[in-house]
């Protein structure tokens, strides 16, 4: 690999490393970005590599690293493979649009992500090995950062930093393919890429310029899409929710409504509706519901049944097709109802319509009615995960050492509710929605959630030990309150005994408010403490508050932000890239010469390296004056010019003798050139420095294809 491929790899593998770094955004940990960056750099350097083996062993070679590096990512993430490793590229763009901005960093969501920062560093490895134009080379990494603004969009705009750099390593990328190119065609890598250096340079550090301050009011817009939002978007009706997300709706609705009142024994605990089957986003009702007569269960009578009760409901606002009934087992409804063999749900077969009367007879037992300890067995009750979803194996074991050294099923059912109320928070503002990625979140490193994700985290805690599980939503209403209220809305965790049948459990704590041992989470019934009494002036009533900058303001002020930090920064970028263009230009237009084909031509490119650097120096040689001529005007100005008068000497006779210079004459005409730029020295070190990153030469001198022997220039004309 030759020093311009390495340069143009470098320059790649620099692009696609930061544009991986931006997806850090898309999460609500930034801890993982050093994946993102280490996947980006192994997979190129093995593409680097395994540059000189078969094509088709390079792409198998590289595909196996953006693999590997996946499964090594998953594996830091708790993932499990290769089940995780397979389900990051099946629905890995779906778990991360599933949920709310910034999404959690689960196995599957973070190994989709690394596979394709890898996946996007090995192909601009491979192309800039095998040589692809530049617009080829820039697509993965442009496909990448559309990406990742889709998955990330409510992070905003990206910062004027990362602008300027993706910029500014975007036009290098675009340089070295080009110049890439000229070396294969020409076969020199000295040969120059354009003709003019410096108007190539104004125009790249125009477009650094220029760009960030253009784009910034369409990067700052508010109106970024985001496919999460516009779902959510569309209106929904409460019915047509799952029953545990209706929850939060029903307690914040305004002003509170009563949905139904009741006559008969009071009811401490309504059940809406008994969920018992998850697909990894939502708690859903029984898939085997049935028609059923007003006898829902058939062995035994509602007469012989203990604590049975018998109560009216009359409906007045509620909505969807679920029937209020009180927790326990409903033995008989008035009604025409769908219902499952566990009766944990009532689904009316007709429109629920405010004045709907019907009436229920239902018991409950509990522990202290038989002392039951022991789950049910009977796979009928056993919460059912669906086909294609599994618990990631963290949950499984925080559930194990939630549990670790308790004996019993009951004992495992409290511990695991004791466990979430003591050292969980109750947190109203919270990411809505009790998904995989979110409870995993949740139950493994946030510890703060809302009321839905307390009850979905226990069932599946519950689950992940074997418990038969199930999550009841209902209404708490206040003891002897013949009224239900929205805002008594709860959801609750029950897990199955034998015996005695469904038991609720509450997992959630009391208030809000920070743990007990040294979570984010306050123990139910802790004391508050009462800060002390502020010593600071009152505040006077008249005093205007503070008020919040308006989304235009705090858009002109981002923007003024941009151009105030964005443009000296993108000022001395172009300034570093002129000079570095100026010297490297320079260069290799002294080794072109001093390697040129014939010693005729090399001493008299070190005649021309010596005259470059006079004019650079600001003496003016005219074109019409002899080698001799030239010296003896640059010694006018400077006087270490007389040093090249014998390198003048040999280089007239190199442009019109036909003799070949020898090796010898080519070394002591590289001599006399070496003693005048040693003479140079004499020169005030500003005008010497000036010199270095003067054009003048190069205007004069670059553009010739070749430095090769002059012809004869023809005699003047005569004058008459």
């Amino acid at each position: 690999m030759t020093r311009l491929s390495l340069r143009t790899l470098v320059v790649g593998t620099l692009l696609s490393a930061l544009t991986s770094a931006q997806a850090r955004k898309i999460f609500d940990d930034a801890s993982w970005r050093f994946w993102l960056l280490a996947t980006s750099l192994v997979c190129a350097a093995v593409v680097a590599v395994t540059a000189r083996l078969a094509p088709w062993l390079r792409l198998v070679l590289g595909l196996a690293a953006v693999l590997v590096a996946d499964a090594l990512a998953i594996r830091a993430a708790h993932g499990q493979l290769p089940g995780d490793l397979l389900s990051s590229f099946r629905s890995g763009a779906g778990t991360l649009l599933s949920g709310r901005w910034p999404s959690a960093t689960t196995p599957i969501a973070f190994g989709f992500v690394v596979f394709l920062a890898a996946l996007t560093s090995a192909i601009t490895a491979y192309a800039s090995v095998d040589h692809w134009i530049g617009p080829a080379r820039l697509l993965p990494s442009l496909t990448l950062l559309g990406a990742i603004a889709l998955f990330a969009a409510q992070a905003g705009p990206p910062s004027a930093r990362f602008l300027v750099a993706f910029v500014a390593l975007s036009l290098a990328v675009l340089w070295c393919a080009a110049r890439d190119r000229v070396v294969r065609r020409d076969g020199d890598e000295a040969a120059p890429t354009v003709r003019q250096p410096h108007r190539v340079a104004l125009l790249c550090a125009v477009a650094l310029i220029a760009l960030p301050v253009v784009f910034a009011g369409a990067l700052g817009s508010l109106d970024r899409f985001d496919p999460r939002y516009k779902r959510a978007d569309t209106p929904q009706a409460e019915n047509d929710l799952s029953p545990l997300t209706v929850v939060d709706q029903l307690r914040t609705r305004t002003p509170d409504t009563v949905l139904f009142e009741t006559t008969g024994t009071p009811v401490s605990r309504w059940r809406l509706a008994g969920l018992n089957r998850y697909d990894g986003r939502a708690w859903m009702a029984p898939a085997n519901l049935r028609q059923a007569s007003t006898r829902l269960v058939d062995q035994r009578s509602a007469a012989d049944a203990p604590g049975s009760r018998s109560v009216q409901i009359t409906v007045k606002d509620l909505e969807g097709q679920w029937l209020p009934t009180p927790s326990g087992r409903t033995f008989e409804v008035s009604v025409p109802v769908l219902t499952d063999g566990t009766v944990s749900s009532l689904l009316s077969t007709r429109p629920v319509v405010a004045g709907l009367t019907y009436r229920v007879v239902a018991n409950e037992l509990g522990f202290e009615d038989t002392g039951a300890n022991t789950a049910v067995a009977d796979g009928s009750v056993v919460t059912a995960y669906e086909v294609g979803f599994t618990a990631p194996s963290s949950i499984d074991t925080l559930a194990s050492q939630m549990v670790a050294g308790v004996a019993t099923d009951r004992e495992r059912a409290e511990k695991l509710a004791s466990v979430l109320r003591d050292t969980y928070a109750l947190d109203a503002q919270a990411p809505a929605g009790h998904s995989a990625g979110l409870l995993e979140l949740f139950l493994t490193k946030s510890k703060r959630g809302r009321r839905e994700q307390f009850v979905a985290g226990y069932a599946m805690l519950a689950h992940s030990i074997g418990l038969p599980v199930r999550i009841s939503v209902g209404f708490a209403p206040p003891i002897g309150s013949s009224q239900v209220m929205s805002s008594s809305a709860i959801a609750w965790p029950e897990v199955a005994f034998q015996g005695i049948g469904w038991q609720a459990f509450d997992p959630v704590p009391a208030t809000e408010g920070r743990a007990q041992r040294g979570t984010n989470a306050q123990a139910p019934n802790a004391q508050v403490q009462t800060p002390p009494p502020t010593t600071a002036p009152p505040i006077d009533a008249t005093t205007p508050p503070a008020t919040t900058p308006s989304p235009l303001s705090r858009s002109i002020i981002s923007k003024g932000r941009v151009i105030a930090i964005g443009l000296p920064l993108l000022l001395v970028i172009g300034a570093v890239a002129y000079v570095l263009g100026i010297l490297d230009i320079k260069k290799r237009q002294r080794t072109r010469r001093s390697q040129a084909d014939t010693t005729n031509e090399q001493v008299v490119g070190a005649f021309l390296n010596g005259t470059d650097l006079l004019m650079d120096l600001g003496v003016r040689l005219p074109r019409s004056a002899t080698d001799r001529e030239l010296v003896v005007v640059g010694a006018q100005k400077i006087q270490a010019a007389t040093e090249l008068a014998p390198l003048a000497d040999m280089a007239t006779e190199a442009a019109y003798s036909d003799r070949t210079m020898d090796a010898e004459e080519v070394e002591l005409a590289n001599e006399y050139l070496r003693s005048f730029e040693i003479a140079t020295a004499s020169v005030p070190r500003k005008q010497l420095l000036l010199s270095k990153l003067s054009m003048r030469s190069v205007r004069k001198g670059f553009g010739l294809a070749r430095t090769k022997a002059r012809p004869p220039r023809p005699p003047a004309p005569r004058r008459r």
